[in-house]
């Protein structure tokens, strides 16, 4: 039944502390929220079958009804970790009040644990399953697993492309999103049916998706070969702007496509560009390449042959993967390639990079990406991206982030600010892809970091 709190009460018919006490250690999953206890039972005693209770299932909070008014009773409830201490006759108020305090408790602690275990499965498959996974994790996935085998390994957007702002809801989907460098937008979904990738599509009306579906995926271990071999494949086949879809078979790791929005990729040829001095015919070489049908991987190698070839610079990585059209990066690329690739003097470009390091100080919170700082001062954003390397040795995404773990470590700290809210202030709309980026840094949740700095065993 359902009371007016809105809580789904189970009732347990025994009043047989041993008999409930039983019932919890054979539960496969945590079968409770909320247990209310009075503190005479038969066998069993409340207390002492909180004790024990707490040691199979951390998590349950507990209320307790009692005639016993004695101060002992109470202490030791109270070193228990009870929510709350009701005498009898119950008010049905404070009844209420109490359970929905001990129910808004379990729900806080489950989430912290869900993005623990999030968290911990990301890291997991980030590192291609080389680190081992913690228990709780394990279980967390194979119980996903048991019913949603079919995987849908999902790139939105390009590499390097920034994080979404907010990360599609997919209902019915077991879904981890991977912390890795350069892939801020890579997917796990796992599906209880296959052929789910409409939903995914539906979901993301305005983004490049790639997609490669296998099943069924038969053990969690079975998992990180998946994924590796899913990346190599989608950066084989991505092409900006177009949606795909392959099926990769699980057993032989070979793809197909078996849907693309657009026909007839053709794999365009690089040689005469790498041989052609002359600047006009390379550019227009280079336009010919950029205004094809050719996988953006192709493209991307296109741009890079021109600048060596002709302008003997080298292009960033996270610049020419920094796109999320292919009418944007056609358009940067070729505005690029009409300026000659003259860039400001390294000084000069020294003092810039200070200014955008105190700006991105105070602004880290915001959606301003590296295309934005150079805008605002004038240069261009692979030269500011080369800035970044050379005198920082990081990265633009890599400062950024950075400020904001920084930032949020404060916050954890010093408020009691929620992790959504928190999230929010250093700029991630999205409190799960916050905790696991945090996670990455900080080796700890935002909720397990704000409970060690309580106890003073972390400093920010």
């Amino acid at each position: 039944m359902t009371c007016r709190i809105g809580i789904h009460v189970v009732s347990f018919e025994s009043d047989d502390g041993m008999a409930l006490l039983q019932h919890l250690r054979e539960a496969q999953e945590q079968p409770l929220d909320v247990i209310l206890v009075d503190i005479v039972m038969p066998r069993l005693g409340g207390l002492e079958f909180i004790r024990q209770a707490m040691a199979i299932w951390p998590d349950i909070r507990y209320v307790i009804a009692s005639g016993h008014d004695d101060f002992p009773y109470a202490r030791t409830a109270l070193r228990l970790g009870v929510e709350d201490y009701l005498m009898k006759p119950v008010v049905t108020e404070e009844l209420s009040t109490a359970v929905r305090t001990a129910w808004d408790r379990a729900e806080a602690l489950r989430q912290a644990r869900e993005e623990a275990c999030q968290a911990g499965i990301a890291a997991w498959l980030t590192r291609r399953g080389s680190m081992t996974l913690e228990t709780a994790a394990l279980r967390h996935l194979e119980q996903a697993l048991g019913s949603h085998r079919h995987l849908h390994l999902t790139l939105y957007g390009n590499f390097y492309s920034p994080p979404l702002v907010r990360q599609p809801t997919l209902p019915g989907a077991f879904s981890v999103f991977l912390s890795e460098a350069g892939l801020h937008n890579l997917a796990v979904h796992l599906y209880a049916s296959p052929h789910r990738h409409q939903a995914i599509l539906d979901a993301t009306p305005d983004h490049t998706v790639t997609i490669i579906h296998t099943a069924p995926v038969t053990s969690a271990d079975l998992l990180p070969v998946l994924v590796g071999n899913g990346i190599r494949i989608i950066r084989d086949v991505l092409v900006l702007g177009r949606r795909t879809v392959l099926q990769m078979d699980a057993g032989t790791l070979a793809a197909k496509q078996v849907w693309s929005e657009t026909d007839g990729v053709q794999q365009a040829s690089l040689d005469r560009l790498r041989h052609e001095y002359r600047p006009e015919v390379a550019l227009d070489l280079l336009r010919q390449i950029l205004d094809g049908t050719a996988p953006q991987r192709v493209k991307e190698r296109a741009m890079g042959e021109y600048m060596a070839t002709v302008h003997r610079l080298d292009l960033s990585t996270e610049w020419l993967q920094s796109f999320n059209n292919s009418e944007a990066f056609s358009a940067a690329c070729l505005g690029l390639a009409r300026s000659s690739g003259n860039a400001p003097a390294v000084a000069g470009g020294r003092e810039i990079l200070r200014q955008v390091l105190a700006e991105m100080s105070s602004r880290y919170a915001l959606h301003a990406t590296l295309q934005d700082y150079a805008d605002r001062w004038g240069i261009h954003p692979n030269h500011l991206a080369r800035l970044f390397k050379q005198e920082l040795g990081s990265t633009f995404l890599e400062h950024l982030t950075a400020l904001r773990m920084q930032r949020a470590r404060e916050l954890l700290a010093e408020t009691t600010g929620s992790v959504a809210d928190i999230a929010l202030a250093v700029g991630y709309e999205d409190s799960r892809y916050f905790s696991q980026v945090f996670r990455r840094h900080v080796d700890a949740t935002p909720s397990e970091f704000r409970a060690r700095m309580r106890q003073g065993a972390c400093r920010t």
